[in-house]
């Protein structure tokens, strides 16, 4: 019987910060777009090394926008089934 293993990692990409009433943008379009990629980038590489020459039966990736206290900003989780021996 072949065991499966749920292997991830995880980036927060901050947004906007909240001071009060006052609101900063932290990154206009581009250095957003320069920004997700570069994450994205580091995550795969990150998997990469945690599934090694595993197989992958699955994977993904989700992309979820969050509040944390004044911060609003991105969750990326990049995630892959893989087999266990």
């Amino acid at each position: 019987m072949t065991k499966v293993r749920y292997v991830y990692a995880t980036r927060f990409i901050p947004l906007t910060l909240h001071y009060g009433q006052i609101q900063v943008q932290r990154l206009d379009i581009m250095e957003f777009i320069k920004q997700l990629n570069l994450s994205l980038e580091k995550l795969f590489d990150e998997l990469c090394e945690k599934i090694s020459d595993k197989r992958i039966i699955s994977s993904g990736i989700e992309i979820s926008q969050v509040n944390l206290g004044s911060v609003t900003g991105l969750v990326i989780v990049v995630y892959a089934f893989v087999e266990d021996s």
